[in-house]
Order: structure tokens, then sequence, then C-alpha cells
């Protein structure tokens, strides 16, 4: 419920009044006792803290006294309500007020008085004396190293030898622990140094100083060696150590300033103390009187519902003060605001139900499109005008059209491509008003055929209009293929074993025959000799025929191992350089390495690739081997021959079984290839050489 509008503003200035004080005493005690513990404290600011907090405690306390004298004297029908309020808030927060006050000062004063204890102050007085008892020992013991160096030189003597004398002085100054130790002898006083640099001018004999240095103070000591000299010795104090005295010393003299204070420090504390009393207590007597200006009477209760209600808060209930006209005015707009709440939960059951319905249809078309983009088959929407209004990325992938540049387009213009005019002639009696087509379709795109079996219907709504038309594509390409492999390898099997059997008994006879006429001594007549020759050539080649039926019928299992594909690589090449030194064989090493292969397959891959270069070489060219890891992590080896290539429109069937331009070529060769890359789970291409030939590319999954 509101207030009169005075009210609020009253209360709103008296509670940033009580804050504002309270920020103030806060933020300005700790202020001032930082500094007094971080620079010592003086005079100044301990007056300072304590006439600013006596300053505060009257302050609050003549607020404080106002809101009473305003409680006793105020008249008016509900003084007895705010009276009972104010006197509760005031009760309840007087006892802990009070009781933290005396429990504070209290632990505040042990405290002070621990701190500035004679314990405490005999330990710091301690520390210095010890200090200061080490800095004189470190300048004294540099006089006595001195003197009892001096006395070792002096038995030594004045020494020619300098080399010998620096030797000595070296080990000394090592052993002593100095960081300079020289001797000066003779007429020019010429100087021995062991270690370090010795400062000049030097110190005068039998005499001690300290000079600052860079890396602390430096303690020089002088002690005359008889007639012909005199001894300099050296040693540096860390500046860590002249720190941490002047550190123990500044501490003290910030310790015995503080004690000074003490009494001081105790009063600004509980002043600090007593002022956040006073503040609680005219926090409470203030919460007090707001909370029962809050209690109104049931006219300005209903003035305040019938706000809420104008702001858009519909379940605003009053509760009826009395029986008379204002009780069933109350009555009235509680059932008024009811009515309303209950419509306004009505209209938002209905609207939260039409937008579930809403997101329930986005959801499902998403999910749909999901499916429709996602899918393997291709799909391909048409609106009523013929314009392309879904294109999947299956439909992008095997027509290899980018879905943006096809979308909102007409089919014509889409599809204008002379490789996909089978794909718009398909679309075009569809849209002319023909109801389901479906027909397979052969297209070449990029050099490479493909096969595709479409399913094409036009979408009709409930009521026979046209909605557009769809197509649905599958592409059979690999499919056919693998069947078409699976059917050959059918009839090689067959052939092998049927044209096996009779091999070997004509083979053996005519071998006989042969062996029969020269062991008799008789000559065979030449057409015999001939006809027998050619017999076995003859059966000879069939016989590796059937041995590569034999072996693309039946690939022996692949076991895959890590290994180094490029010394296989080069095995295979080294044969075939000496088999046809007519034929250049280059192999560049990439940044292929190790391949999980199966040795022995791989070998006739590469066996068969060189083999089929070199026959369309004719024996003369230039094979060459590269590799390279492409972006997506695959491996690439690429062998390209100098060869004729391939022909437009023959890049897939070079690996089909029986296909070959090569006279007398079994067409089985690349098959083979395709088939051991398909076990390695890669597989193989063919590209044309620039600016001839053929390049065979070889991809193996990422390792």
């Amino acid at each position: 419920m509101t207030e009169p509008a005075g009210a609020p503003r009253r209360a709103s200035g008296l509670a940033k009044a009580g804050i504002v004080a309270l920020l103030l005493v806060l933020a300005g005690s700790l202020a001032l006792l930082s500094r007094i513990h971080g620079q010592g404290g003086s005079n100044i600011l301990v007056v300072t803290l304590v006439n600013i907090n006596l300053i505060l405690v009257v302050l609050v306390g003549l607020v404080l006294s106002r809101n009473l004298l305003k409680w006793v004297f105020e008249e008016g029908r509900l003084s007895s309500l705010r009276t009972r309020l104010v006197a509760a808030f005031l009760g309840f927060s007087l006892i802990p007020t009070a009781l933290m006050f005396v429990v504070a000062s209290g632990l505040l004063t042990d405290s002070v008085n621990g701190w500035f204890s004679p314990q405490i102050e005999g330990a710091m007085q301690g520390a210095v004396e010890v200090a200061r008892e080490r800095y004189r020992e470190m300048h004294e013991r540099v006089g006595a190293d001195a003197a009892i160096l001096a006395a070792m030189a002096e038995r030594r003597g004045p020494s020619p030898d300098r080399a010998a004398l620096s030797e000595w002085l070296e080990r000394q100054r090592g052993a002593w622990g100095l960081s300079g130790l020289a001797v000066m002898y003779g007429p020019a006083r010429d100087r021995v140094v062991a270690a370090g640099t010795v400062g000049t001018p030097p110190p005068p004999p039998d005499g001690t100083e300290t000079v600052a240095v860079a890396g602390g103070e430096l303690v020089r000591a002088g002690v005359p060696l008889g007639d012909w000299g005199y001894l300099v010795a050296e040693r540096t104090i860390p500046a860590a150590a002249i720190a941490t005295l002047r550190q123990i010393t500044a501490d003290y003299e910030n310790f015995s300033q503080l004690a000074a204070y003490k009494e001081p420090i105790k009063k600004g504390y509980r002043l600090s103390f007593l002022l956040i009393a006073l503040v609680i207590l005219f926090s409470a007597s203030w919460f007090g009187f707001y909370i029962a200006r809050g209690i109104t009477t049931p006219v300005l209760n209903l003035v305040a519902g019938t706000r809420e209600v104008a702001a858009g808060n519909l379940a605003v209930q009053l509760r009826p003060a009395s029986r008379d006209e204002v009780g069933e005015l109350v009555d009235g707009f509680n059932t008024m605001t009811a009515q309303l709440a209950r419509n306004k939960d009505e209209l938002t059951h209905a609207n939260r139900s039409l937008t579930a319905s809403n997101r329930e249809l986005e959801e499902r078309r998403a999910y749909m499109e999901a499916i429709l983009v996602n899918a393997d088959t291709g799909v391909i929407a048409l609106d009523p005008a013929g314009r392309v209004s879904l294109f999947n990325r299956a439909a992008a992938n095997i027509l290899s059209l980018d879905p943006e540049r096809v979308k909102g387009r007409g089919f014509a213009e889409a599809f204008a491509d002379p490789e996909l005019a089978p794909v718009a002639g398909l679309i075009g009696p569809l849209h002319a008003g023909e109801r389901d087509r479906e027909q397979e379709l052969h297209l070449v795109r990029h050099g490479r055929p493909r096969t595709l079996q479409v399913h094409a219907r036009r979408v009709l709504g409930p009521d026979g209009a046209n909605l557009g038309q769809v197509l649905v594509f599958s592409d059979m390409t690999e499919l056919i293929r693998v069947q078409k492999e699976a059917a050959w390898r059918e009839v090689a099997q067959r052939l092998a074993h049927e044209i096996k059997n009779p091999l070997t008994p004509i083979q053996l006879s005519v071998q006989r025959l042969k062996r029969r006429y020269s062991r008799d001594g008789q000559p065979l007549p030449d057409v015999v000799e001939e006809t027998a020759n050619t017999i076995l050539e003859e059966v000879g080649g069939l016989k590796r025929l059937v041995d590569e039926f034999s072996q693309f019928a039946r690939m022996p299992e692949v076991n895959l191992a890590t290994d180094d594909i490029w010394g296989l690589v080069g095995e295979v090449a080294g044969l075939y350089r000496q088999a046809y030194p007519g034929v250049a064989i280059r192999v560049d090493a990439g940044p292929v390495g190790q391949l999980a292969i199966d040795k022995k397959q791989m070998r006739r891959v590469f066996t068969n690739l060189f083999e089929n270069a070199i026959q369309v070489m004719g024996g003369r060219g230039e094979v060459r081997v590269t590799g390279r890891v492409v972006p997506d992590g695959r491996a690439e080896i690429r062998v390209a021959d100098t060869g004729p290539g391939v022909a437009e429109g023959e890049e897939s069937r070079v690996f089909q079984p029986y296909f070959s331009r090569r006279e007398g070529g079994t067409g089985l060769g690349l098959a083979i290839v395709s088939r051991i890359m398909e076990e390695h789970h890669g597989r193989i291409h063919v590209e044309r050489g620039d600016p001839a030939g053929a390049v065979f590319v070889l991809s193996f999954p990422a390792t």
C-alpha cells in the first residue's frame, strides 16, 4: 500500500540523512585510524578524530531527540499505534545496542593495553639493540681481521714476486670472507689486488672508514706493515641488512610515538562506538515511524489499490476495515479486481496456448528442415512460381552447386548449366501440370559421371491448389560401382576356376612332347617347334591372367601396421629404375611420414601404378612421386607421369575392371589398386597433368 505524497518524501529524507551520516562516520574513522597506525600518529590526527566523532555524536543525538519529541507530542487517531510501534522498535534495539557498546569498549581497552604492553615494548627495544650491536660488530670485525692479516703479511716481509703475493692475498681474501684485500708498498705504493676492486684513494694507514656503495656499505680498514707499506682490507655490508636495521629502528620509534597517545586513541574508539549505537537507535526510531505511517486508513488503502490496478497489478485485494459504506466500497473494489484478474488469467492462458502451439509448429518445422538439410538424399523444393525454396546440403554436394546462389531463383536459371539440363528437363513438365515422375538421370559434373535416381512430385493443397514441386534424388553412382565390382569379382572367380583347370594339362603335354623328342635326339620340325613355343607362351600369359583374376576376386585380408611409406616407395622405384633406364623416376618425400598400411598390399599398389605409367609412356619419360598433408589432416601421395593422360569423361572408368585403352592390357591393375585403397580406408582418383600426362592421387586417412 502507498502513503500520502508528503510522508514518503519526509521518510526518504530522514533515511538518506541517516545513511550518509553512517557512511561519513565509518569513512572518517577508518581513514584517520589508518593514518595513525601507518604514520605513527600525531596530536593533530588524534584530536581531529575525537572532535569529529564528538560532533557526529551531538548531531545524531539531536536528530534522535527530535524524533522522540515528535513521538511524544504528535496528535491524531494513529498516535497510539505509532507509539506502540516506535516503543517496540526502540525496546528491541536498545538492549543489544547497549550490550554491544559495553562489550566492544571492554574488548577495545584490552586490545589497546595489549598493543602497548611492557613485554612488547621490551621486545622491540631489544630487537633494536641487537641490530645495532650486530652493525657495530660488522664494522669492528673488519679492523680486527685487517690487523691479523697485517701481522701475517709482516712475517712474510716484502716479496719481490708479485704473482706469489697476489696468490697469497687471494687465498686469504676467500678464507676471511673479504670483498677486497690489497698491500700497498714500494716508493710508488704499487697495489696488488687479490679480488674485487679496492677503492681509491685507499684509507689512511691505521684507520677505518665507511663508504656508501650501490650494494650497501663498504667498511675499509688500513694497517701499517712496518716501514715498507700497509695492508688494506674491505668488507661489504649488504643493503638488505642495513635496510632491516633501519626498519627495526623506525618501527620502534613509531611504537614509542603511538604509546604516548594510548588514552586519546581509546577515547576516540569509544566515541566511535557511541556514535554507532546512537545511529542504531536513530534507525530503529525512524523505522518505527516509517512502519506506522505505512498502516493507514481503508481510504488510503483504496487509493493505493487503485494505483496498483492502474499499474497493471490486478491481484490487489483490500481487507475491509468496517461494515459501513466504506466497507461496501472496499468489497466492490475487491470484486472488480477479482473479475479483472480472472479475465486476465483466461487471456494469459489462451495466449500461452497459442504461443505453445506456434512454438510446437516452429519446432516441427525446424526439425523437418534439419532432417532435410542433413539427409544424405538430395531434396529440392520449388514454390508455385518455380523458384527454388529448399536446396539441402546433399543436393548441393551431388549437383556441385552453392545453395545460397540457387535459392530464390527460377529453376531454369538455377539449372542453366548444360551439364544440369536433365534436371531442368525433369522439372519443366511438373511445372506445366504433370503430377509425378520417376526417372534415372545420368550426369557428368566436372568430368565425373553420376547416376541419380530421381522422384519428382507435384504438391497439392487440400483444396487442390498447387503448392509447388519437390524433387528427391539419390546418388546411385557408388552403389552401382560396388555392384559392378562385386559382379566382376564373381565373374573373375569363375573364369579363373574354369580356365586354370585345363591350362596345366596343356602345358605339361607340350613340355612332355618336347622332352620326348629331345631325349631321342630327333629335332622337331620348325613348324612343330614354333607351335609348341607359342602354346607354352600363351599358356603362361593365360596363367598370369588367371592369377590376376584370382587376386582381384579374392583379395587377401589387410593387416594394417604403422610403417614408413617413403621407404616402400623407394624400394619399388629402385627396381623400376634398374629395369627401365629410359624412365626417370623421382621421389620427393614430403611431410607424410608413418602411415597405417599393409606393406605387401601397398607394394602392389605402387608396382601397378609404376607399371601402368611406364607402359603408357612406352618405356620413356618421367614419373614423379610427391606427398603432402591436406588441411583436413589426410595424407596425399601423388604419382604423376608424362604419358598421354586420361581422356575426358574416363576419369572414373579407369578404375573399373577390364577397362583399358592399352593394347594387351587386362584392365585389372588399377581396379586392384582401387580395391586395396578401399581396404586401407582411403581412396584414389585421377587428374589431368599439367601440361600433359596423368596424376593418380592416393588419399590416406589422418593418423
